[in-house]
Formats: C-alpha cells, sequence, structure tokens
C-alpha cells in the first residue's frame, strides 16, 4: 500500500478562530499528564499554545518577507496610494521581555 503524502493541515487562518482556545490546551495539558508528561507551567502552556497554532495555521511569514513595500506582514497587498514597508514590531516586544 503506498503512503498517503496529502495533509489536511496547515488550514487557512480565519480570526477569530475560537478553537484554539484555553480550553484546547487543557484538553492537551491533560492528554500530556495521562502519558506520564510533567506537569506545564505558565510558560509551557505559552509554547503549547503556539506549536498548536503553527500545526494547525502555519509558520507565520519570515520578517524577510516584510521588506518588501509591495507587501503587509500578513503577504496581503497594501491598498492603493499606499506606501511604504510593514513594521515588524515582534523584535521590539522580544526585548522588552
Amino acid at each position: 500500500m503506498a503512503k498517503e503524502t496529502t495533509t489536511n493541515y496547515p488550514v487557512p487562518h480565519h480570526d477569530p478562530d475560537h478553537r484554539l482556545s484555553f480550553g484546547l490546551l487543557v484538553d492537551l495539558r491533560t492528554a500530556l499528564l495521562r502519558h506520564g508528561y510533567p506537569e506545564l507551567t505558565s510558560a509551557d502552556l505559552d509554547d503549547l499554545r503556539t506549536a498548536v497554532r503553527v500545526f494547525v495555521y502555519g509558520p507565520r511569514p519570515d520578517p524577510q518577507e516584510y521588506e518588501r513595500e509591495e507587501d503587509t506582514p500578513t503577504g496581503q497587498p497594501l491598498p492603493p496610494g499606499v506606501h511604504g514597508t510593514a513594521i515588524n514590531t515582534r523584535d521590539k516586544r522580544r526585548n522588552q521581555r
């Protein structure tokens, strides 16, 4: 039998998506505990949420892609008459922690 190579993930992201909720994280935490993994800290829950988001929706665009004037951070064209580049605030937030 040939191995299936198609996938259902990532899926398109529609904001807000209430399925990626705290309840989902609690369910995943419970499953991990049942399988013998240690308790999650609040930092672990943040990392788990990020991992699930990346799995479900795919990785965020590489910040280098933001350098093109014709693109916004979400990869959508800027409206007609709008010029400039998108601002990447992700690095700024990292440095504030």
